[in-house]
């Protein structure tokens, strides 16, 4: 990401803003900086009493002395040359060009650009789909935001930055301005083309809070041993078998930002209230295998600390070496949040996985296969009934 203007950096440049810098997109003031230390000498018409202040001074000729500006005292540049700091502040974020050349590197992968308004905002068309470009750096307005929204348009957000300050829509799709302008945006262009438009996603959010409700009641005539046996099996195994599905459900994840996290009521004294999980993470370690795997047919009895302790037990007893613990249950109580999130802090890794009711109904929804699920819950209720 580029920087806030008047960020400093003592020294050197870290290597990816040299090269912006050298392609004119960023600019930077170098200048140099010392302390007011004084000096000390037999001579008493030699000797100065420092001030502390900083001296800050650029290049000039070296019989120039440099003043502080704080008490006057004159140094000479041998003077300072121990103690002083080379400081490299950035001043210019060059917008156009950033604008312009993301703007060629679209046009180059194939896709059509055209002027959305008539104050110099465009839009970029593929398959038949419109998006607003709104970059993050670029000074731009909300008249072309709510004008694409009332017209259905998409929008495209490139980031350079992280401090972009023009309220945003949430569904907005993300890439990554720096990435475009040094690799293209060939493969970009599919992205879009796979990614679901807003009104589909917004039309799975709501599937996915109705499937949530159908699993907390059915789970309340499902016995355990269907649920451990039957429903989990073909939970697994549809996941793996549905390649397209999960490569769009990544897709979205990681391009809308707001998909991408999921949030779960953590429950329990001394927890806090709500924890976020990311899918693309989550979801990318439930395909390593082996693995050790509990099913809980609870609906009012929480998924706790308890939960995880026999579990892991198992996991130690387990002489496929596994590696990782998946638990599957029909409610939402859950009190062991803490245990995912400490286990994914000590590994790097998500080694400890709960699917509640309202992740099993996310990704039920979002692969494609709700309505399947909840047939074999219906069979397994009517086998014991």
């Amino acid at each position: 990401m580029i920087p806030r203007e008047g960020t400093k950096f003592e020294g050197t440049l870290p290597q990816p803003l040299v090269c912006l810098c050298n392609q004119g997109y960023i600019k930077f003031d170098k200048y140099k900086v010392a302390v007011c230390l004084g000096r000390h000498s037999v001579n008493l018409g030699d000797q100065l009493i420092g001030c502390g202040n900083e001296i800050v001074y650029r290049l000039r000729p070296k019989d120039e002395l440099i003043q502080c500006e704080n008490c006057g005292n004159e140094y000479k540049y041998n003077e300072l040359s121990d103690i002083e700091k080379t400081i490299l502040e950035l001043c210019i974020i060059n917008y156009e060009k950033l604008f312009k050349d993301t703007l060629d590197k679209i046009t180059e992968s194939g896709l059509e650009v055209q002027p959305f308004d008539r104050y110099g905002n465009y839009i970029i068309v593929f398959e038949d789909k419109r998006y607003l470009v709104v970059m993050d750096c670029f000074p731009s307005d909300t008249r072309a935001i709510l004008s694409a929204l009332e017209s259905g348009e998409y929008i495209l957000l490139i980031k350079f930055t992280d401090f972009y300050s023009i309220p945003l829509p949430e569904n907005l799709i993300t890439f990554s301005g720096l990435e475009i302008l040094e690799k293209g945006f060939e493969d970009k262009k599919y992205v879009l083309r796979d990614i679901p438009g807003s009104g589909s996603v917004i039309e799975r959010l709501e599937e996915v809070s109705r499937v949530e409700k159908e699993i907390l009641s059915k789970s309340r005539t499902l016995t355990w041993q269907a649920l451990e046996n039957e429903v989990s099996s073909f939970f697994i195994e549809e996941i793996r078998k549905r390649e397209v599905q999960r490569y769009q459900y990544k897709t979205l994840v990681n391009h809308f930002p707001i998909y991408s996290r999921i949030s779960v009521n953590a429950a329990g004294a001394g927890n806090p209230d709500k924890f976020t999980i990311d899918m693309a993470d989550y979801l990318a370690e439930f395909f390593e295998a082996p693995f050790t795997f509990d099913a809980k047919c609870y609906t009012t009895t929480a998924v706790n600390s308890e939960t995880i302790e026999k579990v892991l037990h198992h996991l130690s007893k387990d002489g496929f070496d596994a590696k990782r613990v998946i638990i599957i249950a029909t409610t939402n109580i859950v009190t062991c949040w803490q245990d995912v999130v400490s286990f994914k802090k000590a590994t790097g890794q998500y080694r400890l996985l709960i699917f509640n009711a309202r992740l099993l109904s996310e990704v039920l929804v979002q692969l494609g296969f709700s309505s399947e699920f909840l047939r074999i819950l219906d069979d397994c209720i009517n086998k014991n009934t």
